[in-house]
């Protein structure tokens, strides 16, 4: 299978700069290297990568068609944030020597979400079973209003 694993909160903690301060969560170093020996590719995947942060605001389509809040200044004083936190990741990744017959890619932010069999997140939404009905039960449970 080919599975996008994320970063922050699964594979290390959520972490500001510096790159010092990232470390692996309990299991995630034995847990990626058991899903690499079963055969899995693995793509780590993270919202570090998103170019829309790092490089040009308007490939967030949110922000271009105006449906969220935009802060330019914001953007213009982060944006550098953003390109750290991604060269720390890869730091990391490389540092820890895991790259070597784990992790197969490491997403560049620049195709959108990953074309994967499964991901491995920390935010998540599971539908599970069968077309996801209990799934979209729990959703409109928790998240959404009753019909009146």
């Amino acid at each position: 299978m080919l599975i996008a694993v994320g970063f922050d909160g699964v594979i290390a903690q959520e972490s500001l700069p510096p790159a010092s301060s990232l470390a692996f969560l309990p299991g995630a170093e034995e847990g990626l290297q058991a899903l690499a020996r079963a055969g899995h590719v693995l793509v780590v995947w993270s919202m570090r990568a998103s170019v829309a942060l790092r490089e040009d605001w308007r490939r967030n389509p949110l922000w271009r068609l105006g449906l969220v809040p935009f802060d330019r200044a914001a953007w213009e004083q982060n944006s550098s944030l953003h390109q750290q936190r991604y060269q720390d990741m890869l730091d990391f990744l490389v540092d820890t020597r895991l790259l070597p017959g784990v992790v197969r890619a490491v997403d560049d932010g620049c195709g959108g979400k990953p074309l994967v069999d499964l991901f491995i997140d920390n935010k998540a939404v599971h539908l599970g079973g069968p077309g996801g009905a209990r799934g979209w039960k729990n959703i409109a449970t928790q998240y959404g209003e009753p019909q009146k």
